[in-house]
Protein backbone atom coordinates (compact mmCIF):
# COMPACT_ATOMS: atom_id res chain seq x y z
CA UNK A 1 0.00 0.00 0.00
CA UNK A 2 3.22 2.50 0.35
CA UNK A 3 4.21 2.10 -2.91
CA UNK A 4 0.88 3.36 -4.03
CA UNK A 5 0.50 6.33 -1.92
CA UNK A 6 4.09 7.31 -1.10
CA UNK A 7 6.85 8.71 -3.92
CA UNK A 8 9.18 6.38 -2.39
CA UNK A 9 8.99 3.18 -0.98
CA UNK A 10 10.89 0.95 1.47
CA UNK A 11 9.55 -2.49 2.83
CA UNK A 12 11.55 -5.51 4.49
CA UNK A 13 9.44 -7.93 4.67
CA UNK A 14 10.04 -12.21 4.87
CA UNK A 15 10.18 -12.80 1.23
CA UNK A 16 10.18 -9.29 -0.01
CA UNK A 17 12.33 -6.52 0.03
CA UNK A 18 12.62 -3.15 -1.79
CA UNK A 19 14.28 0.57 -0.94
CA UNK A 20 13.03 3.60 -2.03
CA UNK A 21 11.15 1.97 -4.80
CA UNK A 22 9.36 5.01 -7.34
CA UNK A 23 6.39 3.30 -9.20
CA UNK A 24 4.56 5.70 -11.39
CA UNK A 25 1.78 6.28 -12.51
CA UNK A 26 0.12 5.79 -8.85
CA UNK A 27 -3.57 4.96 -8.75
CA UNK A 28 -6.53 6.45 -9.05
CA UNK A 29 -8.22 4.99 -6.73
CA UNK A 30 -7.88 6.97 -3.38
CA UNK A 31 -6.08 6.47 -1.10
CA UNK A 32 -5.09 2.70 -3.78
CA UNK A 33 -7.07 0.07 -4.80
CA UNK A 34 -8.74 -2.62 -2.49
CA UNK A 35 -6.72 -5.40 -1.96
CA UNK A 36 -8.11 -8.90 -2.50
CA UNK A 37 -6.56 -12.06 -1.30
CA UNK A 38 -6.88 -15.47 -3.62
CA UNK A 39 -6.65 -18.67 -2.75
CA UNK A 40 -8.80 -21.52 -1.35
CA UNK A 41 -6.94 -22.63 1.58
CA UNK A 42 -7.05 -21.51 5.12
CA UNK A 43 -3.52 -19.62 5.09
CA UNK A 44 -5.03 -17.40 2.16
CA UNK A 45 -8.44 -16.95 4.46
CA UNK A 46 -6.12 -15.60 7.26
CA UNK A 47 -4.06 -13.41 5.25
CA UNK A 48 -7.07 -11.71 3.86
CA UNK A 49 -7.94 -11.14 7.84
CA UNK A 50 -5.08 -9.99 8.53
CA UNK A 51 -4.31 -7.22 5.71
CA UNK A 52 -7.34 -8.04 2.89
CA UNK A 53 -10.05 -5.83 1.94
CA UNK A 54 -11.00 -9.16 0.15
CA UNK A 55 -11.13 -12.97 0.11
CA UNK A 56 -11.95 -14.49 -3.52
CA UNK A 57 -11.10 -17.88 -3.62
CA UNK A 58 -12.11 -20.62 -6.23
CA UNK A 59 -13.35 -24.24 -5.78
CA UNK A 60 -14.86 -23.78 -2.54
CA UNK A 61 -18.21 -24.79 -1.81
CA UNK A 62 -20.42 -23.21 -0.04
CA UNK A 63 -19.64 -25.51 2.99
CA UNK A 64 -16.07 -24.68 2.58
CA UNK A 65 -16.52 -21.24 2.20
CA UNK A 66 -18.26 -20.82 5.52
CA UNK A 67 -15.38 -22.54 6.87
CA UNK A 68 -12.61 -20.28 5.48
CA UNK A 69 -14.92 -17.04 6.13
CA UNK A 70 -14.70 -18.06 9.86
CA UNK A 71 -10.53 -18.27 9.58
CA UNK A 72 -11.12 -15.19 8.16
CA UNK A 73 -12.62 -13.57 10.92
CA UNK A 74 -10.82 -15.07 13.39
CA UNK A 75 -7.43 -13.87 11.98
CA UNK A 76 -9.22 -10.46 11.39
CA UNK A 77 -9.98 -10.28 15.22
CA UNK A 78 -6.58 -11.51 16.24
CA UNK A 79 -4.90 -8.48 14.41
CA UNK A 80 -7.17 -5.95 15.29
CA UNK A 81 -9.76 -5.79 12.06
CA UNK A 82 -13.31 -5.64 11.75
CA UNK A 83 -13.82 -8.71 9.46
CA UNK A 84 -17.38 -7.92 8.55
CA UNK A 85 -15.83 -4.64 6.57
CA UNK A 86 -13.83 -7.36 4.39
CA UNK A 87 -15.48 -8.74 1.22
CA UNK A 88 -15.90 -12.60 0.63
CA UNK A 89 -16.18 -12.98 -3.04
CA UNK A 90 -16.22 -16.07 -4.96
CA UNK A 91 -14.96 -16.87 -8.41
CA UNK A 92 -17.35 -19.49 -9.86
CA UNK A 93 -18.24 -21.14 -13.40
CA UNK A 94 -21.25 -20.71 -13.87
CA UNK A 95 -23.99 -22.18 -16.51
CA UNK A 96 -28.01 -21.50 -16.27
CA UNK A 97 -30.18 -22.87 -18.64
CA UNK A 98 -34.25 -23.66 -18.62
CA UNK A 99 -33.10 -26.52 -17.78
CA UNK A 100 -30.64 -28.46 -15.48
CA UNK A 101 -29.52 -30.90 -18.09
CA UNK A 102 -29.25 -28.57 -20.47
CA UNK A 103 -27.34 -26.56 -18.09
CA UNK A 104 -24.93 -29.20 -17.13
CA UNK A 105 -24.53 -30.43 -21.23
CA UNK A 106 -22.91 -27.19 -21.98
CA UNK A 107 -20.63 -26.82 -18.32
CA UNK A 108 -19.21 -30.20 -18.20
CA UNK A 109 -17.79 -30.77 -21.75
CA UNK A 110 -15.71 -27.22 -20.48
CA UNK A 111 -14.60 -28.03 -17.38
CA UNK A 112 -13.50 -31.55 -17.97
CA UNK A 113 -11.52 -30.39 -21.24
CA UNK A 114 -9.61 -27.32 -19.16
CA UNK A 115 -9.21 -29.53 -15.91
CA UNK A 116 -5.50 -29.93 -16.78
CA UNK A 117 -4.63 -26.19 -16.82
CA UNK A 118 -6.56 -25.50 -13.53
CA UNK A 119 -5.02 -25.50 -10.14
CA UNK A 120 -7.32 -28.22 -9.05
CA UNK A 121 -7.41 -31.62 -10.35
CA UNK A 122 -11.04 -32.11 -11.88
CA UNK A 123 -10.81 -36.09 -12.14
CA UNK A 124 -14.50 -36.27 -10.58
CA UNK A 125 -16.91 -34.42 -12.24
CA UNK A 126 -19.27 -34.19 -9.08
CA UNK A 127 -16.80 -31.81 -7.52
CA UNK A 128 -16.76 -29.26 -9.64
CA UNK A 129 -20.48 -29.45 -9.68
CA UNK A 130 -20.70 -28.75 -5.53
CA UNK A 131 -18.20 -26.06 -6.48
CA UNK A 132 -20.08 -24.30 -9.31
CA UNK A 133 -23.13 -22.95 -9.89
CA UNK A 134 -24.46 -24.65 -12.82
CA UNK A 135 -28.34 -25.69 -13.57
CA UNK A 136 -31.70 -24.57 -13.96
CA UNK A 137 -32.80 -21.04 -12.96
CA UNK A 138 -34.18 -22.55 -9.34
CA UNK A 139 -30.81 -24.57 -9.34
CA UNK A 140 -28.96 -21.63 -9.40
CA UNK A 141 -31.33 -19.41 -6.89
CA UNK A 142 -30.87 -22.01 -4.51
CA UNK A 143 -26.78 -22.36 -4.91
CA UNK A 144 -26.97 -18.91 -4.53
CA UNK A 145 -28.22 -18.78 -1.52
CA UNK A 146 -26.02 -21.40 -0.41
CA UNK A 147 -23.63 -19.12 -1.25
CA UNK A 148 -25.07 -15.80 0.73
CA UNK A 149 -25.98 -17.78 3.75
CA UNK A 150 -22.38 -18.66 3.82
CA UNK A 151 -21.30 -15.15 4.08
CA UNK A 152 -20.36 -14.55 -0.02
CA UNK A 153 -21.31 -10.67 -1.16
CA UNK A 154 -20.00 -10.72 -4.21
CA UNK A 155 -19.81 -12.88 -7.04
CA UNK A 156 -17.76 -13.15 -10.22
CA UNK A 157 -19.04 -15.40 -12.72
CA UNK A 158 -17.35 -17.28 -15.42
CA UNK A 159 -20.55 -17.64 -17.89
CA UNK A 160 -19.80 -21.01 -20.23
CA UNK A 161 -21.35 -20.08 -23.38
CA UNK A 162 -21.49 -21.95 -26.65
CA UNK A 163 -22.27 -18.75 -28.94
CA UNK A 164 -23.20 -15.09 -27.76
CA UNK A 165 -26.43 -15.33 -27.97
CA UNK A 166 -26.06 -18.16 -25.27
CA UNK A 167 -24.21 -15.70 -23.39
CA UNK A 168 -26.82 -13.07 -23.72
CA UNK A 169 -29.79 -15.16 -23.10
CA UNK A 170 -27.89 -16.61 -19.63
CA UNK A 171 -27.00 -12.75 -18.68
CA UNK A 172 -30.69 -12.47 -18.94
CA UNK A 173 -31.54 -15.15 -16.75
CA UNK A 174 -28.88 -13.87 -14.15
CA UNK A 175 -30.45 -10.68 -13.99
CA UNK A 176 -33.64 -10.91 -14.31
CA UNK A 177 -34.17 -13.99 -12.22
CA UNK A 178 -31.24 -14.15 -10.06
CA UNK A 179 -29.73 -10.78 -9.14
CA UNK A 180 -32.95 -9.28 -9.04
CA UNK A 181 -33.09 -11.35 -5.69
CA UNK A 182 -30.04 -10.90 -4.37
CA UNK A 183 -29.14 -6.93 -4.35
Amino acid sequence: RTIWTEPLATHSGKTIQFYDAEVFPKPKQKPYPPLWVGGWTDKAAARAGRAGDGWIPGWLSPAEMAAGRDVLLRSAESHGRDGSKIVVAVEKLTSIARTREEALDRALPTVKASSDTYERDVADMQFARDRHIFGSVDDVRKRVQEFVQAGVTHFELKLLYSSIDDMEEQMGMWMDSIASEFR
